[in-house]
Order: structure tokens, then C-alpha cells, then sequence
């Protein structure tokens, strides 16, 4: 048995898989950011391959990036798919969403049954032993060889942008560029610097390209430091060490958000808030039935610093590395600390997906 299966014992296995792979990933995050500042992923200026206008239109269509990143994690050699693809990530997206308004009705009518979430839990676990485990064998091992056909991904540029832009900012900045992008149209000259020191081609969006323009007239100061951003690229150093409190910070906050979801909290505090004064009296029993249950029947969802040691010390058993994680020996103290100023910034996980580029 793995030891990061020992760890996932006990524990809210959908966010346990999330954990194992986050912390699994450590290394290749930053080597995402180190090549992806030493520009040894293709860029635009560089091959021509990629139309100008095509790449600039990924910031107002995140949802290609994610269909054809999705694609290619689980159909590498079908690269002519990804146009239907793409729609057919929309369709599902919008079926999600259906799927949640759905669950909420459910959830107060009282038709999540029991046995439906029986049969929910040994889906999970099915995934978990017959998908999952197996996966996570590949990859500490080092079997999950990159296909021959792999290279033919960069000629895709929403594969391209994925890593040399959307990885690094999400990174480095805890925010999508998509994010960045809204922020800088209207206005924020903190983001558009950042997203010009990852990505220095969308100084050519027209919306930015005349930010930019009136900038150089008007706030030459300003401009010049938005040019040396573009020119300069990056500067923050990164380390293994850092990446792994960074990652292990994104799955402290993470996990108390996943725990208020997976409890119905989230639920429970939006018809507090909402409910009609004629439904209060009823609704405010009902809420406090459910927070009194979940408090008998916890999901074990939660991860504090311990749980998160742990759960890198398993990474540094499982690939023969050491029987701890170096870079998590010190007091337990500090260990906290410096996990929670990283907790701190990253965005709550229902506040990630808001501010999306129309």
C-alpha cells in the first residue's frame, strides 16, 4: 500500500485525490514557472504559428483552454478533436450547472436520499481503486511517459497558453490571467503589470493597447514601469521549498471550503440570508438540524498543518526520496505560520470562477 493511501484513510476522498495530486505535482509547478520564464515554451513572436489576434481572444474564452487541456489529459493522440471538443465542454459545463441548481432543490425538498448518496460514495470509491490509485502509481514512478505525440499539442494555442501563461499566473499571482485581464480593463495597473510580466503580447488587446497609449502620454512614470514588467518578465525568485508551501497553503484554504460544501454550510447560510421573514421561523430549526448533524457525522474533509506535512512526507516515502519531507522539518509552529500566510493568498475557492472575461 502506497503511503499516500494510508494518508487518504479516513479522509473526504474527493478532496483527498485533489490533495494527493496537488502535492504529487510539486515539482513539475516549478518547473512550469522556470520554463516558462526562460521562454523554452513556444511563444508567439518567436514561431509565427499562432495567429496574433486567435491568441488574444483566449482571454475572453477561457473555456477553450479548459476543453483542449481536458482533451489532452485524456486523448493525447486526437488532436484533430478538439473543435468539437470545445462545444462539447460548453454543453457540459451549462449541464453542470443545471445539475447544481438541480441539487439545491433537491436538498430542501428532501429528494437527495439516502441511497442516492450511497451510490454517489461507491462511485467515488470506484474511481479512487480502479482510476485514480492507479494513476498515482504511474506518476511516482515515473511511467507516465509523455506520448510521442505530445509535441503535436504546441501547435494548439490554448495548450500553449495554458502553460506558459494561465499555469504561471495561477501560480505566481493566485489568479487566472482571465482574472488579470478583467481587472486590467477596468483600470488596475497592479494587474495589468503582472499579467504583462507573464505574458508581454497582451499589450496588443486593443482595450489595453489604448490604456497603454494614453499611459505613455499622460503618466509616463506609470508607463514605464508597465514597459519594464513586459521587458523584464518576471523577477520573484522560486524554489522547491516555496512551491510546496504554496501548494500546501492552497490546500489549507481549499479543504475548509470543500468541508463547508460538502456539509451544506454554504447552502445553509444562503436561505438564512435569503429566506422571507414568513419562512425564517421554519427555516432557522431546519439549518440548525443540519449543522447538529454534520457535527455527529464529520467528513473529515479539514487539513491543518500536520495533515499536510504528512501528506508530502507520503510523497517522500511513495518515490524513495526519504522517509520525510525535508522541507517540512522544523518546529510545528513555523510550519504553520508559514502554511497559513500561504493559505491567505489564495482567493476563497467559490470567489474563482467570478471574474471571468465575458
Amino acid at each position: 500500500m502506497l503511503a499516500l493511501e494510508r494518508w487518504a484513510e479516513g479522509r473526504f476522498k474527493p478532496f483527498a485525490m485533489f490533495a494527493q495530486v496537488v502535492a504529487t505535482h510539486a515539482k513539475s509547478s516549478l518547473e512550469i514557472i522556470e520554463e516558462s520564464r526562460c521562454k523554452s515554451l513556444m511563444s508567439v513572436a518567436e514561431t509565427g504559428r499562432f495567429n496574433k489576434n486567435a491568441w488574444l481572444r483566449i482571454y475572453r474564452q477561457p473555456l477553450r483552454v479548459e476543453s483542449v487541456m481536458l482533451q489532452c489529459a485524456f486523448a493525447p493522440t486526437t488532436v484533430d478533436a478538439a473543435p468539437e471538443m470545445i462545444q462539447g465542454w460548453t454543453d457540459l459545463r451549462n449541464e453542470m450547472q443545471q445539475s447544481l441548481s438541480t441539487l439545491v432543490r433537491d436538498q430542501l425538498t428532501g429528494k437527495l436520499t439516502p441511497e442516492f448518496i450511497r451510490k454517489c460514495k461507491r462511485y467515488v470509491d470506484l474511481f479512487y481503486r480502479l482510476v485514480h490509485l492507479p494513476r498515482l502509481r504511474q506518476i511516482l514512478k515515473g511511467d507516465d511517459a509523455t506520448p510521442p505525440e505530445f509535441r503535436e499539442w504546441f501547435g494548439r494555442a490554448e495548450f500553449v497558453f495554458a502553460l506558459s501563461v494561465a499555469m504561471p499566473c495561477w501560480l505566481q499571482f493566485q489568479a487566472t490571467p482571465w482574472e488579470l485581464f478583467l481587472q486590467a480593463r477596468r483600470g488596475n495597473g497592479r494587474a495589468l503589470e503582472k499579467l504583462l510580466r507573464v505574458d508581454p503580447h497582451v499589450a496588443d488587446e486593443p482595450t489595453l493597447r489604448n490604456r497603454l497609449f494614453e499611459l505613455s502620454k499622460h503618466k509616463r512614470e506609470q508607463w514605464n514601469v508597465l514597459n519594464e514588467a513586459a521587458q523584464r518578465g518576471p523577477v520573484e525568485t522560486w524554489t522547491l521549498t516555496k512551491v510546496k508551501y504554496l501548494l500546501g497553503g492552497l490546500l489549507m484554504k481549499w479543504s475548509i471550503d470543500w468541508e463547508r460544501l460538502a456539509e451544506g454550510e454554504v447552502l445553509n447560510q444562503i436561505l438564512l440570508k435569503l429566506a422571507p421573514p414568513e419562512l425564517a421561523s421554519h427555516i432557522r430549526p431546519w439549518v440548525k438540524a443540519r449543522r447538529k448533524a454534520a457535527e455527529r457525522n464529520p467528513i473529515n474533509c479539514r487539513l491543518n498543518e500536520p495533515a499536510i506535512k504528512a501528506l508530502f512526507d507520503a510523497v517522500a516515502q511513495d518515490t524513495g526520496v526519504d522517509c520525510a519531507d525535508r522541507d517540512f522539518l522544523g518546529k510545528p509552529n513555523s510550519i504553520y505560520r508559514r502554511l497559513e500566510r500561504k493559505a491567505k493568498a489564495w482567493r476563497s475557492l467559490q470567489d474563482t470562477d467570478i471574474l471571468r472575461a465575458a
